[in-house]
């Protein structure tokens, strides 16, 4: 045996040993009982009534309350689903019924619960975990305060081991104050919240409660995620992240970091034995002792011969489970954590577009600049995304709350993501007036591949800029980044949606300052993402207004935008002629179906018009109409009818041909945005979130699937223009393939104009990876009609998309009659 192959082999039984040293079988380590969880879900009392001008804040002054009444209640659970589950109130989501929960908004409730004291034995605590509480509360074990917190969004644990009663009988209450009310403690801002939704910018609620355009206003109450009882020992790990520090694609390896808080007496951190384990499914693929010194552990490792994390489109989505066990000096396990990961970098290059002089370009609505440059003009400006070194091409859409009663949010995830899945989307936005969302969710994205931009949950509004503010926000950011920090799906941290802009919406240009005003998502949010993750990129708001795009709007503008602006023909130069690379919010109103219709309204008013054609009652109230008699949102059914007419010349005032014809404008309007951005793929244009997928409540909107999980015709007209290969035509009738993969693709395509018959372009295409290139031309058309689009892969996969060309209007009868044609 020659030296070389005599060292190979060393190092073989070396790595063998220290794997079979620190190995512990994955059946064994899952079974290892190192923390105990006693579930306090479930049947509890809630009590209520309304709030003095002095609240309750112990069990006793709340059972003093004048008109208490008490229920039975479910927790995870929300107030209003108790009531009406006990009938006492109707359906919220059935016609207006919502707006008969606006007198519960001046209400105080309290949870109630008794539970068993569990064993424990001399070195054990007992803490009291509540993964979700909405959201001003006083926590009580045994007429005892535990703690007051006031955050909807965060995790709270308390250790309760000195509250419990000798005698095994304990007693739980949660008092939860009117968030409305309590907000009126606090100064009015200038500029505050708009559209009327003061309250949201001083209580830490998702902002979505207080009523939006696309969400009811139902301020919610409740124990709305699990609570219960863990008993741990005084040695436990805290905390636990595994960051991917750098990655190579060529040789199949990553450096990663760890880090972990230890909790556990002084005196016993020099015998504990930690061990940090990787493993591929079953199978350990890395095995060592990590060095425990003090209750902090940081280190970095690296794996050689494995798998990379790919978005979706771009390779595996391989994931490897890092776990850490604590032993004490004996070899009995103490704790263990473990994080699911997949190995994988993320960057984003960000620059404003820089618009040279003497071209025609002009500001619009929320920061697009649009018009046409003279040709050959080159706009410098970058939004794009790499993972792994490579660069992304985004398509995707925004993900807004689940359930206006969140504690229903669970329910929907799987459906939703799955959905996700199908319609291919490598990205989605967590828009800002939402919750942060379930494990599951971030659970689903790493198997799916599909990247998340988190919004942290403010926006439309200026919030304050006191300290006390700025300190509830430090905590919740804290909170929220170690969280998900470990997360492979994570790409992005954005301070807030659309709070740059919201400074010029009301102070207009009387603004001094601007968005530059704002310290939380300049100083405070970022100073926490660099204490405790380095790894990703992060932006002070969607869209995010620099200095130069504030001050020179006419030199520089966002490179990422909204665009929504007059919501008319979606060919119009606002859309055609804008000049972002990268869009997270775009959209298109859209009727839903017949069926869902009939369950989110009372029969007599399924019908939209009433006898002086105007929307009714209950349309007026799935506009959404936050207010019963305040129709803020009065006119929102319009945008149906309008874009109807552009397109058909009027609107049907049949029902089912008004929904067929407000569902196929919808669908060719989205997929005219998804083509335009594809068909310039890199060229500038780097990425797409169209606006959105599901509805949070039974209503009327841009989302192209209802709260019922119905999907309108934009569903399937997405699901085709968002396949990983595309063929295309745009408006210059040049026929166009995109390739969202890390290989070469080739194949076919023919057009049919539909009316005739006849083929109008056949040839065959070499698309390079991770490109876009020109197939062919075809003579432009006269009149209207449309195109339908036939192509076929390499791999024999057989697949239709289709261009509407013409001016409009067009006839609705044409429309159905080439729909036939291109139906799925």
């Amino acid at each position: 045996m020659n030296k070389g192959k005599l060292i190979t082999l060393s190092v073989i039984i070396i790595a063998m040993f220290l794997i079979a040293r620190f190995a512990v079988n994955p059946a064994e380590t899952q079974q290892a009982q190192c923390v105990h969880t006693g579930n306090l879900c479930g049947d509890w009392q809630l009590s209520y009534a309304e709030q003095p001008l002095k609240p309750a804040r112990t069990p006793k002054d709340f059972k003093a309350l004048e008109g208490l009444k008490t229920i039975p209640a479910k927790v995870p659970g929300n107030v209003e689903l108790d009531l009406v589950r006990e009938g006492l109130e109707p359906d919220p989501r059935k016609g207006d019924n919502v707006y008969k929960f606006r007198k519960y908004e001046s209400y105080q409730w309290m949870y109630s619960k008794e539970f068993d004291s569990p064993k424990l034995e001399k070195s054990q605590r007992a803490y009291l975990k509540f993964e979700g509480i909405d959201t001003l509360a006083d926590i009580f074990v045994n007429d005892n305060l535990v703690a007051s917190p006031e955050n909807m969004f965060l995790v709270f644990e308390y250790d309760i081991t000195d509250f419990l009663s000798k005698k095994g009988k304990n007693k739980l209450d949660v008092i939860l104050r009117s968030a409305p009310i309590e907000s009126t403690k606090y100064d009015a801002i200038y500029g505050g919240g708009t559209m009327n939704r003061s309250e949201l910018v001083h209580i830490r609620k998702a902002p979505a409660s207080f009523g939006w355009d696309i969400h009811p206003r139902l301020v919610t109450a409740g124990l709305w995620r699990p609570v219960s009882l863990e008993v741990r020992n005084d040695v436990f790990i805290k905390d636990f992240a595994v960051l991917t520090k750098k990655v190579d694609t060529k040789k199949n390896s990553a450096s990663f970091f760890v880090e972990a808080t230890i909790n556990a007496p002084h005196k016993k951190l020099d015998e504990l034995k930690t061990v940090l384990r990787v493993y591929d499914g079953e199978k350990i693929i890395y095995a060592d002792k990590v060095w425990s010194v003090s209750n902090v552990i940081k280190t970095t490792k690296t794996l050689n011969n494995i798998k990379l994390w790919w978005p979706r489109g771009y390779g595996e989505q391989k994931l490897y489970d890092v776990v850490l066990l604590v032993h004490d000096k004996d070899g009995k396990l103490l704790d263990q954590k473990k994080k699911t990961v997949g190995f994988r970098t993320i960057k984003l290059e960000f620059k404003e577009l820089e618009i040279p002089e003497g071209t025609d370009l002009k500001v619009s609505y929320a920061g697009n600049v649009s018009g046409k440059a003279p040709k050959g003009t080159k706009i410098e400006g970058e939004f794009k995304f790499f993972v792994n070194g490579v660069p992304i091409f985004m398509k995707g859409t925004n993900w807004v709350p689940l359930d206006a009663s969140h504690s229903r949010d669970i329910e929907h995830i799987k459906p939703a993501v799955d959905m996700l899945a199908d319609l291919n989307c490598n990205m989605i936005r967590l828009w800002g007036g939402n919750t942060y969302e379930n494990d599951l969710f971030y659970d689903l994205c790493d198997k799916y591949g599909i990247l998340v931009w988190q919004d942290f949950s403010m926006g439309c509004s200026v919030y304050p800029q006191t300290q006390v503010f700025h300190d509830k926000i430090r905590e919740e950011i804290a909170s929220i980044v170690k969280r998900l920090r470990s997360r492979t799906c994570i790409a992005l941290w954005a301070g807030n949606n659309e709070n740059d802009q919201s400074y010029s919406w009301v102070q207009g240009e009387s603004d001094q300052h601007g968005a530059t005003h704002d310290k939380l998502s300049r100083e405070v949010i970022p100073s926490v993402i660099r204490e405790y993750d380095w790894e990703r990129p992060y932006i002070p708001s969607s869209p995010y207004l620099t200095e130069k795009t504030r001050l020179y709007p006419q030199k520089y503008a966002p490179p990422e935008v909204h665009m929504w602006g007059p919501r008319g023909y979606y060919k119009a130069p606002f859309y055609t002629e804008a000049v972002a690379v990268f869009v997270s919010e775009i959209g298109y109103h859209g009727c839903p179906n017949r069926e869902s219709l009939e369950k989110m309204m009372d029969k007599k008013y399924v019908y939209p018009w009433d006898e002086k054609g105007n929307f009714n009652k209950l349309w007026q109230a799935k506009a959404v109409m936050p207010y019963a008699n305040a129709p803020i949102e009065i006119n929102r059914n319009k945008l149906m009818t309008k874009q109807a007419t552009i397109i058909f010349g009027d609107y049907p005032r049949d029902l089912d041909d008004f929904i067929f014809a407000s569902q196929a404008v919808q669908a060719e309007a989205k997929k005219y945005f998804i083509e335009m951005w594809r068909t310039q793929k890199f060229e500038p244009k780097t990425g797409i979130l169209w606006w959105n997928l599901r509805d949070a409540w039974p209503i009327l909107s841009d989302a192209i699937v209802d709260y019922y999980n119905s999907k309108k015709l934009a569903y399937h007209y997405i699901k085709r223009v968002q396949t990983d290969v595309c063929v295309m035509i745009n408006d210059s009738f040049e026929v166009i393939v995109a390739n969202d993969t890390p290989k070469k693709s080739t194949g076919k395509v023919r057009v049919i104009d539909v009316d005739s018959k006849k083929e109008v372009f056949s040839g065959k295409f070499e698309v390079a990876e991770n490109a876009k290139t020109l197939v062919g031309k075809i003579d432009a058309p006269e009149g209207q009609g449309m195109f339908l689009i036939e192509y076929e892969l390499e791999d024999g996969k057989k697949q239709l998309n289709h261009y509407m060309y013409g001016k409009p209007p067009f006839k609705l009868a044409d429309y159905k009659k080439w729909y036939k044609a291109i139906e799925l």
